[in-house]
């Protein structure tokens, strides 16, 4: 019940400020493949999310109140990166996500750190805020062809409080993962990066520990 709780909090707040696609990767399973059947009136598969370049770092602050509801989220960073976490900043980045999660404990603070370098340089994460305590980690390395597209990939990820659960590999399907994200060229950029790094960090305060204490998660 913990990991589940865990688990699903990990996933969306990864999809509410990263790539949805990089996040749905390390979380969940793709089901068994399917025979192909034209339907009538079938929908269209989804465009690949977009994802803009820029290098940089950023942090969100999201607001849980006591009902386990989002109430607020405040971000700070600089650049292009930033700009793009702050407009999904708030309630409407969070359909079928936070907000929805019926087990979210409260109230409480979420720290959403994302960081994004490219070829030799090194993703920066920003300071953890006085109080938060780090609950789980996930990095990613995306080699790229001169179109953009992902020809290969790598991904850990670290949930300290779950035994065993450090710099844990995670399977990583470039070609799952072009069919449901493309990177953009940021305004001034003539061509894309050979190598994309990403990091991610998630910290809560009250930390889990204390929450598992006070009875809102399973121990």
């Amino acid at each position: 019940m913990r990991r589940t709780i865990l688990l699903g909090m990990a996933a969306a707040t990864a999809v509410a400020i990263a790539p949805a696609a990089l996040a749905q990767n390390v979380i969940s399973v793709p089901p068994p493949a399917r025979p192909s059947v034209a339907l009538p009136n079938a929908v269209p598969p989804a465009e690949p999310e977009a994802v803009p370049l820029y290098a940089g770092s950023v942090s969100a602050i999201i607001n849980i109140d006591a009902d386990g509801k989002v109430a607020g989220c405040s971000v700070t960073g600089e650049g292009g990166l930033m700009e793009t976490v702050k407009d999904r900043c708030g309630m409407a980045m969070l359909p079928g996500g936070l907000d929805d999660l019926p087990d979210m404990p409260g109230p409480m603070d979420m720290q959403v750190s994302l960081a994004q370098a490219f070829d030799a340089e090194t993703p920066q994460l920003m300071p953890i805020e006085p109080g938060f305590s780090v609950f789980m980690t996930m990095s990613t390395n995306a080699a790229l062809d001169p179109d953009g597209a992902i020809t290969a990939c790598t991904m850990q990820m670290s949930m300290p409080i779950i035994p065993g659960m450090t710099d844990m590999d995670v399977p990583c399907d470039p070609a799952q993962l072009n069919g449901k994200m493309r990177f953009e060229l940021a305004e001034g950029q003539a061509e894309y990066p050979g190598v994309v790094h990403m990091e991610i960090r998630m910290a809560t305060n009250p930390s889990f520990e204390q929450m598992m204490e006070q009875g809102k998660i399973p121990k």
